[in-house]
């Protein structure tokens, strides 16, 4: 989960739209913010609508990290005027969800991250983009290859729970899991590292309408 995504170049609010209509869809846990980067900048290029959806098929155990990522794509699709909305549906009805929203919105365009093929589609020759051009014959097929929609970052940590930054003494700050009724603290959230009962990892927070990670060891901030 990375919470530093560049904002893309902003789209000219001056110019007309070119009539073109695209939809992205960026897949947790499989596509990240470069995928949001390289749509933007065909959008760019077009000057035309985007629509983006975000298709989360994680558990319930991720809903922390959901706040942080959700809100990041949020301010990433306000800067540049596209609309977004949020899925919570299996990979598998990638498809039918991408086809739906084509249909509604009249797309032109798809843009989705390259994926790899179970072994039945390569059995059968049958593919994903098979699939869309099929139930979306009207618009153009963009598959944006690994290296430029994947971040480049390893994300090893547990899913992320509430928790506190505590100023014990100046300088040092703790980290606590119940809210404290007293003091100077900090509230966000901790992503413990993966592998580990200690309290390694990072805390979360939000400041001045962005995301911060700061590194924690032994549940103090490094």
């Amino acid at each position: 989960m990375a919470v530093d995504a560049e904002q893309p170049d902003g789209i000219s609010e001056t110019s007309e739209p070119s009539g073109e209509v695209f939809i992205l869809c960026i897949v947790y846990g499989e596509d990240g913010f470069r995928l949001f980067a390289r749509a933007a900048e065909l959008l760019k290029r077009s000057n035309g609508k985007l629509h983006t959806i975000v298709l989360d098929p994680r558990s319930e155990d991720y809903d922390y990290d959901r706040q942080v990522e959700d809100q990041i794509y949020g301010r990433l699709a306000k800067s540049i005027g596209a609309e977004i909305s949020y899925v919570r549906e299996p990979i598998s009805h990638l498809v039918h969800i991408v086809r739906d929203r084509a249909e509604a919105v009249g797309a032109t365009q798809v843009i989705i991250g390259q994926r790899a093929e179970g072994p039945i589609s390569r059995l059968f020759g049958w593919s994903l983009a098979d699939e869309l051009l099929h139930l979306v014959p009207n618009a153009d097929l963009h598959i944006v290859p690994f290296g430029r929609s994947v971040d480049p970052e390893d994300w090893d940590y547990d899913p992320a729970i509430p928790a506190w930054l505590v100023e014990t003494e100046p300088g040092v700050r703790e980290l606590v899991f119940s809210e404290p009724e007293h003091g100077t603290f900090v509230t966000g959230l901790f992503a413990r590292e993966n592998a580990t009962d200690f309290d390694h990892g990072v805390f979360l927070h939000e400041s001045d309408d962005e995301f911060h990670e700061l590194p924690i060891h032994d549940g103090r901030v490094v």
